[in-house]
């Protein structure tokens, strides 16, 4: 059985072993995706496979839309040639909940695919001629929070956003530059309407695209390069919309327990590709059967029926307020404090995580105690609900591969949202943040992260993030004026961490070389020292560098106290 056109042919072979084939005809639809294209969407990763190209299909199939998606690529070119040419625009999706009920549907919603970049001229003539429908109403993007990104943190713009501007539409080559370059050719050909709707994982996701669209636009026209009239058309809401979106599903890489699965059904060809940018992917999905799209109800050009696939359809202020739910409370904090710890602790997935006595109970002190009493409640979903699925469901499912490793990548692009939003929140409502215990944890395992090993003390391989060449010189200084001074101290215990003595000459050193990094808002979203929170951190992160097994003694030590203080 292989990955391809043939599953049509003979879908009752597929049908027998489990595997739901939308029925619909394929063949009309790409005919009509092509001629009239109405949605693309930029980013092939397993999310738009697992949610949003899954979605389409059962839109298809329900007979709620007539033509499919159209999937394109700028950043990893090896997932258009392997991942759907290779298998005629198909693909698998395998979803397993936490009971390990699985279900397996086939993804053929794709009607084309086509490489977003200028080293595929034929490619990119065919995108523009797609932008210059006017069917089309919709352009999604899950090109990850990184493909937002137009300036570093000091606010310097970032080369490829400079270079775009300065070489014009014709030469663009950031994501952000071929799309703009891609909206100037609609402008110039009739000025349709459109949404250019952001799917990805974070805050304000529609504004980010926009406020890169816009700085293009804008520079274009103050170079010539475009006509005057095209920025105001991409700031024109009536116009061009940015529609902001939730969303959320645990989609991992490739799973081992799923390949062999699919081997059993007899289906071939299961390789998991490890491009060159590092992406891995197959022919299948795998993910959680959870999913979670809040959407911004602005298209001015009309749109698919989306709330019949599920998804939530709503003011922009009920989805910024179920993506702070998510992002600062319900999960992402969950996430990363998993993450950081499993990583220090060798912790082969979340689940596996989660699934540790110590950091489960402190999953839900971080959960119940410090973020559900501050969250934004966005009404179309109950944060209680939310949060108790993710963690009696959602994180400790087995089949869900997901690592540390993955979920840690980034954090200091991450980890204002998810914790400084939290802190300020606390401070806003006049709320003592010396009760708050787990964040200060976190945010000092972190720290211990940083230092390059793990608690057996033993080098890690860091995952990657920007501020890594930044961060890890002053966090080792740090870690070696503490150490310097305490190499033969006992980790203490519960009854002594809340005397441990910050004053010493290797904590007072250690706090010197941290003071500017803990003062970065840039960073944490707020000043820790304003916050209060800094002796805490300091506290744990000298505690954390007390020899091999002082990381899990110091998490098994807050813990013991916060139990103590329910008795």
């Amino acid at each position: 059985m292989r990955i391809d056109s043939s599953i049509y042919k003979e879908p009752k072979l597929w049908e027998a072993k489990g595997w739901h084939v939308p029925a619909f005809d394929l063949l009309a639809v790409r005919k009509k995706t092509r001629e009239n294209p109405v949605w693309v969407h930029f980013g092939g990763g397993n999310i738009f496979r697992a949610l949003i190209g899954r979605a389409a299909s059962g839109l298809l199939e329900r007979g709620l839309m007539d033509r499919g998606l159209i999937v394109t690529e700028s950043y990893d070119a090896t997932l258009i040639d392997e991942i759907y040419i290779k298998h005629d625009l198909l693909s698998l999706a395998v979803m397993v909940d936490g009971s390990g009920t699985i279900e397996k549907s086939v993804v053929s919603s794709i009607g084309e695919a086509l490489h977003a970049a200028g080293a595929w001229p034929e490619d990119m003539k065919r995108l523009k001629t797609i932008f210059s429908a006017p069917s089309l109403q919709m352009v999604s993007f899950t090109i990850t929070e990184k493909g937002y990104t137009i300036a570093d943190s000091s606010g310097e713009v970032l080369l490829p956003i400079r270079k775009d501007i300065e070489n014009g539409p014709n030469k663009a080559a950031s994501i952000l530059g071929i799309v703009s370059a891609l909206l100037l050719e609609r402008y110039n050909r009739g000025r349709w309407p459109i949404a250019l709707v952001s799917m990805d994982n974070c805050s304000s996701n529609g504004a980010l695209l926009w406020r890169g669209i816009h700085m293009i636009a804008k520079g274009w026209e103050e170079q010539g390069w475009a006509p005057k009239g095209f920025c105001g058309y991409v700031d024109d809401p009536d116009q061009v919309a940015f529609p902001w979106t939730m969303i959320d599903k645990i989609t991992p890489r490739p799973s081992q327990k799923v390949t062999e699965l699919l081997e059993a059904d007899d289906i071939e060809d299961l390789v998991t590709v490890d491009t060159k940018k590092h992406t891995f992917a197959s022919a299948f999905v795998n993910s959680e059967a959870f999913e979670c799209l809040v959407i911004e109800d602005r298209f001015p050009g009309g749109r698919p029926p989306l709330e019949q696939a599920g998804f939530i359809m709503t003011d922009r202020d009920h989805v910024e307020r179920s993506e702070r739910m998510k992002v600062c409370t319900c999960l992402n904090p969950l996430h990363t404090m998993l993450a950081v710890f499993g990583c220090l602790l060798g912790k082969k997935t979340i689940a596996e995580a989660v699934a540790d006595p110590v950091l489960g109970e402190l999953t839900k002190h971080l959960g119940y105690d410090e973020g559900l009493p501050v969250v934004t409640d966005p009404e179309v979903i109950s944060p209680r609900a939310f949060l108790d699925d993710v963690i009696e469901n959602r994180l400790p499912n087995p089949f869900i591969l997901d690592t540390p490793e993955r979920i840690v990548t980034d954090t200091s692009m991450k980890i204002s949202v998810r914790f400084g939003q939290t802190i300020k929140a606390w401070q806003e409502r006049n709320m003592d943040t010396g009760r708050l215990k787990v964040i200060p944890l976190v945010l000092a395992g972190w720290l211990r992260y940083l230092t390059g090993t793990n608690d057996c003390g033993e080098p890690v391989k860091l995952s990657p993030d920007p501020r890594l060449s930044q961060l890890c010189p002053v966090v080792e200084a740090a870690a070696k004026a503490i150490v310097k001074e305490t190499a033969t101290t006992e980790v203490p215990n519960s009854s002594k961490m809340a005397e441990n003595n910050t004053g010493t000459q290797g904590m007072k050193a250690a706090g010197e070389v941290l003071e500017p990094l803990l003062r970065d808002e840039s960073i944490w979203g707020c000043d820790l020292y304003r916050a209060g929170l800094v002796p805490e951190i300091l506290r744990y992160f000298g505690s954390m560098l007390a020899g091999p097994g002082a990381v899990y003694k110091t998490l098994k030590s807050v813990l013991e106290q916060e139990a103590e203080k329910l008795q």
